[in-house]
């Protein structure tokens, strides 16, 4: 006799909770829940599961899982769609034989912006009253069909691709058609959302479509959503359940530990190949601020903040080889992806099999690690800039990540010259052994243990101690300003005896961003505006409410601002150029005030093809992720900050566009932000030091550094307080232009070439057979770090740098790179020849002529010509 199988929960039971929930009706605000028993969301969720438990007892295998991945789809780390707004209305058309175009998403005086609630509506109205759906689907059958989906995606995770890929496969629209056809409205509503990994416009949906009064009369408290956390401990008093996801953030694993009885559980500690929490960071919003945020510790660290994208790595030491995982900030498994760094961990480890230099002490590794890390960008030996990584992925990527370019343009790209690496900060587990409960600074000693550093690969954190006492504010306004001299994102505070993860004493992130008085700020102008899916759905605003704005400068306006043609044309429309977004930073009753300003001025319908009308030209920026709803006729002036908020915004009768900066004052004052100078800063002081004019000095030299540091020094000392200091404006103005000859940087190139083992040669070929190589050691340091280069540029249009050229590049960062051969004439460097397309002889032949033309003094400046071929040193000219 067999046994009859198990009853599954239909998959109706639960759209009923998100239907009891979505009932709720907000609080006006300042009548927000204040405990956790007040929350109504809470309420109805505990008495779901009563019933479920009641009517399902026992609960099928699997059903925390189910549950919980359903309620909280943005958390569902392993199944990835592919499929938004715009390809999932073409699914669900196609599976009921509708015209897509009947789905209006942001049209219609009630339009929500939820396809979920489009879907209904549209299936209400198609479906007669008499007939009565009943889907037979059950929680496990609509689980099924949504891995079979999400295996189409390379996004997914490894174990739901490889369990579809003996099977014959479906597409896309027969999966969606076995999921959709015989569900109810609500039901298609409710699965519509999961796919697109978002419950909150049907749990909590808009009760009011005009823009002023969601604005004005409700705000994000009127809404006391359902967090997992409380669910969790709701499903299991025990707080098993919790205290399992607080380890691991893995929702699939937490509910398998949920569903053992009590006695049966094992002991929640971290795994290898199983993600660990990411601590959540406090803002500091001053120095005094920072430090109180940490409590009584007596010793705080403060760590350089990189500007990269976080890696959690996993490595695992087996027969064959060293195995290796690494987990995104997002949770995700990003191994393939991350490829590029597998070998440089390895190295960092002593796992490479390659001869690495003795560490004193080195710890070593015999069974496996868990290391929390920064993927940055390196351009030699210095961190670049954020944007490089995703351009770097893209080319070292195994997995989907990886985009094969047509055109790869060496010279403008710069990716030549760049590489990944890591900075490691923490150890969380080596041997099978957790460290998250031991003290920072015994994490920190392991790591230092463990890790080789290898300049321009990988690196530790630098970290400074701060020490509690009266003086600790003052010593940490010191370290920040330092830090922001040196153009860097900020600063990580850790107490000494803190744990990993540790509530009582967070980690504390301060930036320039988190300081009110010490934002930068950018005279912009606002050209379109449009309603974005996640901002307005963080405010509570229908799509009538304009939440994103579109910024963007004027390319050419004179000097005095006033927008008019360079060429004295005033008929010359000007040119903008719209090329970022911004949705933070205002108020919700200053938002209002926009969105009147905006919806008065008549705004125009935006498609790229319908901008004659406008009083100005416009170009758009091809990478944007959206584009405007409309573009204004008169733009608006607004302040934009590092990460783009809106301070103000002002009316055309307050202060019009022409106000704003140009495109190359934005520029300029990026440069400034980023600590780098002007492309063509060598060729304007070539030019000013030939005419004996004043020279400024570099963004990178120690004097412009020192002043700078002693200028923030003072501002974030006045931010917390201390009114006894002279003003801040006195360091700026000790920040003096100097002549080339007196710039330190200059003399100190010369006298390390002059230091360097090289011997002028008897023949002036420069593929003589006499010629003297320098070691691999100390002076390729020092010439890939502190001289001038160089790179002779041939005469071929199509020109591509060799391999050995490109490997050149990599060894000599953008600062010591000049743009013409008259900049290096002046106080010496390197020239590099690509070999390997022209004679070397040529450009020797014409270095000698230009330094006897350009040497007006008694010193003759000491130039080294180099080919792409040769180790290092090929020839000396002087």
């Amino acid at each position: 006799m067999t046994t009859p199988p198990e009853p599954g929960v239909p998959f109706t039971f639960f759209s009923a909770l998100i239907r009891q929930i979505s009932k709720i009706p907000p609080s006006p605000p300042g009548k927000s829940p204040s405990t956790t028993k007040d929350h109504p969301a809470t309420r109805v969720f505990e008495r779901w599961t009563t019933e479920l438990r009641r009517q399902f007892s026992p609960l099928p295998s699997g059903t925390t899982a189910i549950c919980f991945r359903f309620l909280f789809p943005e958390e569902d780390i392993q199944r990835k769609y592919d499929i938004q707004e715009n390809r999932l209305t073409n699914l669900i058309a196609n599976c009921y034989g509708m015209d897509s175009t009947s789905f209006d998403l942001l049209g219609g005086e009630e339009a929500t912006g939820c396809l979920g609630h489009e879907v209904k509506s549209i299936l209400m109205k198609a479906f007669s009253e008499d007939r009565k759906l009943q889907s037979q689907l059950t929680l496990l059958d609509v689980d099924c069909l949504l891995n079979e989906l999400a295996a189409k995606s390379g996004y997914s995770s490894k174990l739901i691709r490889n369990k579809y890929s003996l099977q014959p496969s479906r597409t896309r629209n027969a999966i969606i058609r076995s999921l959709f056809r015989d569900l109810t409205p609500y039901d298609a509503a409710v699965l519509t959302q999961i796919i697109l990994k978002d419950l909150r416009p049907l749990l909590y949906p808009l009760n009011e479509f005009h823009y002023s009064i969601a604005l004005t009369k409700f705000n994000t408290a009127s809404v006391k959503p359902l967090t997992k956390e409380l669910a969790m401990n709701i499903w299991d008093p025990s707080g098993g359940f919790l205290q399992y996801y607080q380890v691991s953030p893995d929702m699939d694993l937490a509910s398998a530990h949920a569903d053992l009885p009590v006695s049966l559980r094992p002991k929640v500690y971290p795994k290898v190949g199983n993600i660990i929490a990411i601590p959540k960071s406090e803002k500091g919003r001053g120095c005094a601020h920072a430090l109180s945020l940490l409590g009584n510790s007596e010793r705080i660290w403060a760590e350089t903040k990189y500007d990269g994208e976080r890696t959690q790595i996993h490595v695992e030491l087996k027969e064959d080889r060293s195995h290796i995982t690494i987990f995104s900030k997002s949770k995700r498994d990003s191994t393939l992806d991350r490829c590029a760094l597998h070998n440089i961990i390895r190295s960092a480890l002593g796992l490479s099999g390659s001869a690495t230099p003795a560490k004193a002490n080195r710890l070593i590794i015999q069974r496996n690690i868990i290391l929390d890390a920064e993927m940055v960008a390196f351009r030699g030996e210095d961190v670049d800039e954020f944007w490089k990584i995703r351009q770097l992925i893209e080319d070292s990527a195994d997995g989907v990540r990886h985009f094969k370019r047509v055109n790869h343009d060496t010279e403008n790209s710069g990716r030549d010259s760049c590489s990944l690496g890591i900075v490691f900060f923490d150890v969380l587990l080596i041997d099978s052994r957790s460290l998250l409960s031991q003290p920072y600074s015994q994490r920190r000693d392991m790591l230092e243990k463990l890790i080789t550093t290898i300049p321009g690969q990988s690196i530790l954190s630098k970290r400074f101690p701060v020490d509690k006492g009266k003086q600790s504010s003052r010593i940490l306004a010191k370290i920040f300003a330092d830090c922001i001299s040196r153009s860097e994102e900020g600063l990580i505070l850790k107490a000494e005896q803190s744990r990993y993860n540790d509530f009582r004493t967070p980690w504390v992130k301060i930036k320039r961003d988190y300081l009110p008085d010490a934002r930068e700020r950018l005279d912009l102008v606002i050209l379109g505006a449009a309603w974005e899916k996640i901002r307005g759905r963080s405010l509570r605003v229908p799509p009538s409410t304009y939440t994103t704005f579109f910024i963007g400068a004027a390319i050419k306006a004179d000097s005095k601002g006033s927008g008019e043609h360079p060429n004295g044309d005033h008929h010359t429309k000007t040119t903008f150029y719209l090329y970022f977004t911004a949705s933070y930073g205002l108020t919700r009753n200053e938002l209002e005030r926009l969105n009147f300003a905006i919806k008065s001025s008549n705004p125009q319908p935006f498609s790229p093809e319908a901008t004659e009308n406008l009083p100005y030209k416009l170009e758009v920026f091809r990478g944007l992720n959206r584009l405007p709803s409309v573009i204004l006729c008169t733009p608006l002036l607004h302040y934009e900050l590092r990460f783009p908020r809106i301070l103000r915004f002002y009316l055309p009768s307050e202060r019009n566009w022409q106000h704003a900066l140009s495109l190359e004052q934005v520029h300029a004052a990026a440069l400034e932000s980023l600590g780098r100078d002007r492309a063509d800063k060598d060729i304007s002081d070539w030019a000013n030091t030939t005419w004996g004019r004043i020279v400024s000095p570099k963004a990178s030299s120690h004097s412009r550094q020192r002043v700078k540091s002693e200028y923030w020094e003072e501002m974030l000392l006045r931010l917390d307080g201390d009114t006894k200091l002279p003003s801040v404006s006195n360091s700026m103005k000790r920040l003096k232009p100097t002549s080339y000859s007196e710039d330190v940087d200059r003399h100190l190139i010369r006298r390390k070439m002059d230091s360097l083992p090289l011997q002028r040669l008897i023949d002036s070929s420069p593929l003589s057979a006499t010629t003297q190589f320098l070691d691999t050691g100390g002076p390729w340091r020092t010439i890939a770090n502190d001289v001038l280069v160089w790179f002779a540029r041939p005469s071929e249009p199509d020109y591509n740098p060799c391999p050995s050229l490109r490997k050149w590049r990599n060894h000599i960062t953008r600062e010591r790179r000049l743009h013409c051969l008259d900049s290096l004439l002046i106080g010496g460097g390197i020239i590099v020849v690509d070999e390997c397309v022209e004679s070397t002889d040529k450009w020797l032949n014409l270095v000698k002529e230009r330094v006897i033309l350009a040497t007006t003094s008694t010193v003759t400046p000491k130039i080294l010509l180099y080919s792409c071929r040769s180790q290092l040193a090929v020839a000396t000219v002087e």
